[in-house]
């Protein structure tokens, strides 16, 4: 339309034909441009377009396929065959009589170390014989006369020579004190043996058994 209007134009003379054929394709462009701006502010083209460039998405469902499984093997009838062994061959054995089985006893565990005492000290014996005086010498008259007897066991202890050490002392009375003082006079002037162990002299310590006993006229 729009070159037909132009064109009376150009065969009129106000325009050259080439003018009238650019107007008509600028129209033309001018037209396309209105018509699409009219469609994207109505939303048109892009309900269009959403049409025409929304993706397919296409479900690919796969079917399990059913196995079909193979047919039992027959039966196997196996029967071993029986094997006779036979009667069993009797082995002896001839030993002689006086064979004699060794047997080995199992190692004993090691026992403790016991410490050994110590050996005993040699005992004590006498070199030389002890001397006491007569006990009629030391008894008492007055005692004597009243016919008073008894006895007192004394303790005297000497060194390695023999000598006394301190005085005697009584370990068992006789009941009578003026008896008991005269077996101690005779300790004190008795004289004693020397004490030895071994090869070697020791001192030692005594026991004496001192009788007061009337005698008979």
């Amino acid at each position: 339309m729009a070159h037909s209007a132009l064109h009376p134009l150009a065969e009129a003379g106000f325009v050259s034909p080439a003018l009238s054929e650019r107007a008509v394709v600028f129209a033309g462009i001018v037209a396309f441009h209105v018509v699409l701006a009219y469609l994207f502010a109505s939303g048109l083209a892009i309900r269009t377009g959403k049409l025409v460039f929304e993706p397919f998405v296409a479900t690919v469902i796969n079917k399990p396929q059913k196995t079909v499984p193979p047919p039992p093997l027959p039966p196997i009838d196996f029967h071993p065959p029986t094997i006779d062994p036979g009667p069993v061959p009797e082995i002896q054995v001839n030993m002689p009589t006086d064979a004699r089985i060794a047997i080995t006893a199992p190692p004993m565990p090691p026992t403790s170390v016991v410490e050994q005492a110590p050996p005993r000290p040699e005992p004590i014996h006498l070199v030389g014989k002890h001397q006491l005086p007569n006990t009629e010498d030391y008894y008492p008259p007055s005692l004597r006369r009243l016919g008073v007897e008894g006895a007192t066991t004394i303790n005297v202890c000497v060194d390695e020579r023999g000598k006394r050490t301190g005085e005697p002392t009584v370990m068992e009375s006789s009941g009578n004190p003026r008896l008991d003082e005269g077996a101690i006079a005779i300790a004190r002037a008795g004289k004693y043996a020397r004490s030895a162990r071994g090869a070697t002299f020791v001192p030692n310590c005594y026991g004496f058994r001192i009788v007061f006993r009337m005698q008979n006229p």
